[in-house]
């Protein structure tokens, strides 16, 4: 794993954007349509590799404030039985395939909840990010 930065925006770094401002002016107007379309659900930008640069929702569904997950790795809180199903559906992401992926995220009382990410790439000719829709799944 990469190492982290200190703060947002201050490693010269491919995978941490150094202008996280523009990056989040772009994905705003996107973010905002799947928030209406979704509001039952966590909407989160990451950067290719995984570390959140923007979270809505997050209280909800999982009991983390937005601020305590920007630039952490979203594997960081995944449950390690589920570590390589979701790195295989991030590799497919990277390729440029749009797709879900079920597996547990850790909440922040410790306990897992069942989740399923829907996760496309958003891109333009200055700015790639990871866009994810993440729903709880209905106990079985």
């Amino acid at each position: 794993m990469p190492e982290r930065p200190n703060h947002r925006g201050t490693t010269p770094d491919p995978i941490y954007p150094t202008d996280t401002s523009a990056l989040l002016a772009f994905l705003e107007p996107q973010m905002n349509r799947l928030a209406e379309a979704h509001p039952d659900a966590m909407i989160s930008a990451h950067t290719m590799l995984g570390a959140y640069v923007a979270v809505r929702g997050s209280e909800q569904l999982l009991g983390h404030r937005a601020e305590g997950l920007l630039d952490r790795f979203a594997y960081d809180l995944m449950h390690e039985q589920d570590l390589a199903v979701v790195a295989r559906s991030h590799k497919e992401r990277l390729r440029g395939n749009a797709g879900s992926v079920r597996y547990r995220i850790r909440h922040a009382d410790g306990s897992y909840v069942a989740v399923e990410t829907t996760t496309v790439i958003a891109r333009s000719a200055e700015h790639e990010a990871l866009v994810c829709v993440t729903r709880r799944l209905p106990a079985t």
